[in-house]
Formats: C-alpha cells, sequence, structure tokens
C-alpha cells in the first residue's frame, strides 16, 4: 500500500488548503474519489473509461468531476477526474504525455514540464506528488483548462524510480501496470 502524505488524506481537506495529487505511471486515467472536492457535483455524462485495480479488481465509475487548482508556482488549472472509488486523486503520467507534458522523475528534481513551464513533485516513501490547493467554484470561473487537458503530441521523458500498484490506482488497460 502507498503511504499517504503527511497530514493525512488528501481527500479530506477543505477548498484552499493544500492537496498531494498522486502521480502515477501505473494509471490509465486521472481519478479522485467522490469525497476529493466536495462542493463540485459529480457529473453524470458518457465517456467513462473502464478501469482496474493493479490486482486486477474491477473500479467502479461514479461520474465526473472537474477541480480548479492553484499550483505552488502560482499558476492555475483545471484537471478532469474520473470520479471512482479510488482512496485519493491520482494523475495519470500516461495521460499527461498525451496532452503534450513531460513527467521528469530524475533524482531529487522530479517535475511536470510542458514548454517553459515547470511544476516540481514531491517525492515522499518513493511516491511522486504534485501539491496543489482546491479553488471554490467561484475562484475557478475563469481558469481554462491548461496545464492538464491541452491537446497537442506526446513528450515523454522519465529516469529515476517511481512506485506504482497501489490498489487504489485505476489502470484503464486492465494489466494494473507497476
Amino acid at each position: 500500500s502507498v503511504a499517504l502524505p503527511p497530514g493525512g488524506r488528501a481527500t479530506e481537506r477543505p477548498p484552499g488548503e493544500e492537496v498531494w495529487l498522486l502521480v502515477d505511471s501505473g494509471a490509465g486515467l486521472h481519478a479522485c474519489p467522490a469525497s476529493h472536492a466536495p462542493w463540485i457535483p459529480i457529473q453524470h455524462k458518457p465517456g467513462a473509461v473502464p478501469a482496474r485495480t493493479a490486482t486486477g479488481a474491477p473500479v467502479k465509475h461514479l461520474g465526473f468531476k472537474t477541480v480548479a487548482y492553484r499550483f505552488a508556482d502560482g499558476s492555475v488549472g483545471k484537471i478532469t477526474f474520473q470520479v471512482m472509488e479510488v482512496e485519493k486523486p491520482v494523475l495519470s503520467v500516461g495521460r499527461l504525455n498525451d496532452a503534450g507534458h513531460s513527467v521528469v522523475l530524475t533524482p531529487g528534481k522530479p517535475e511536470i514540464r510542458k514548454g517553459s513551464r515547470v511544476l516540481r513533485l514531491v517525492e515522499h516513501n518513493d511516491v511522486f506528488y504534485l501539491k496543489a490547493r482546491a479553488l471554490l467554484e467561484r475562484e475557478a470561473d475563469s481558469v481554462g483548462l491548461f496545464p492538464f487537458q491541452s491537446g497537442g503530441g506526446s513528450s515523454s521523458s522519465g529516469a529515476g524510480k517511481c512506485s506504482s500498484g497501489d490498489a487504489s490506482t485505476a489502470s484503464s488497460d486492465g494489466a494494473g501496470k507497476g
């Protein structure tokens, strides 16, 4: 089981408090529990991707949720998650790469890059997290989907170690990569 970040579960944080988003190379989609950013309603619409845990067990899809965040560098952006029975918000390295981001896990300097933009990651117990603060809806009205949902080519770079395979990590291919 993946250790939780200091301060407890990210899903228990009120608006404006720091959350740690798990950055997972074994996840096939961005996923969050229903309790993450509870002030944002779950939307029910087509487009669900079937998902499985690292052990191969199916994960129930509950809908979608788009959450706006302020990142450590002061920038803001929205992330659309599939709401599932997971324990914490998970960002898929594959989906980030598909959107033109590079997830670079250089020892001592893990980060997500897109163009000149760099978001530093935190490594805790050999697991990587992106620190962010979830915004209230009124704060998020003018926030665009950049940086995490914009289209573009694939740019991939990775080095160092990355842990995945937590049973709470959804994989859309059913293979339970890790």
